[in-house]
């Protein structure tokens, strides 16, 4: 497997279902807790990971009925503390 896609954020529109791979945007520190805050709204979404903007971009959201999930690669686990969802 190449280093590319190691290093890569996974992110999957929740309007149109398709995927993207943004280089070196994609590790967090194994082993510890880590704030992610992914934000969605009508014109756009947002990834921030402690802090840090990973991924910002637009789309159409308004009215979209999908499931919200963070997921593992590559064998490893996601423990997920809190998980809020907030209509705003």
């Amino acid at each position: 497997m190449s280093d590319d896609l190691l290093s890569q954020l996974r992110v999957h529109d929740p309007g149109t279902g398709r995927q993207r791979g943004i280089e070196d945007r994609g590790f967090i520190e194994v082993g510890a807790w880590h704030e992610i805050v992914w934000r969605i709204d009508a014109g756009g979404m947002r990834l921030v990971v402690d802090g840090e903007d990973r991924f910002a971009g637009n789309g159409h959201y308004a009215g979209i009925d999908a499931p919200l999930g963070i997921g593992p690669c590559f064998g490893s686990t996601v423990a997920v503390r809190e998980f809020t969802v907030t209509a705003g």
